[in-house]
């Protein structure tokens, strides 16, 4: 097969009104886990059982802090951390 198109390191622009904005994939890793850590609180706030909530949700922080341990050694690719 051929070299890829698109090597990891890869910046993306994205243009807006006046300025350009860089993304670089430690950008789109922490908006994940960002948006990650919005949703989790959101769905703590006034669940009907908070001991199930919390049964619900711990296989997930577990996941969480085990992708964050691993960052600095296993980069991983955007598509795998959003199947994840």
């Amino acid at each position: 097969m051929g070299k890829a198109r698109y090597p990891a390191d890869t910046t993306f622009t994205v243009f807006t009104h006046s300025r350009s904005l860089q993304m670089t994939s430690r950008h789109r890793h922490v908006a994940l886990l960002g948006t990650f850590l919005l949703i989790l609180f959101w769905s703590g706030i006034n669940p009907l059982d908070r001991f199930v909530w919390f049964l619900e949700v711990f296989r997930a922080m577990v996941g969480a802090v085990v992708l964050v341990a691993i960052y600095p050694r296993v980069k991983l690719t955007m598509l795998v951390c959003c199947l994840i």
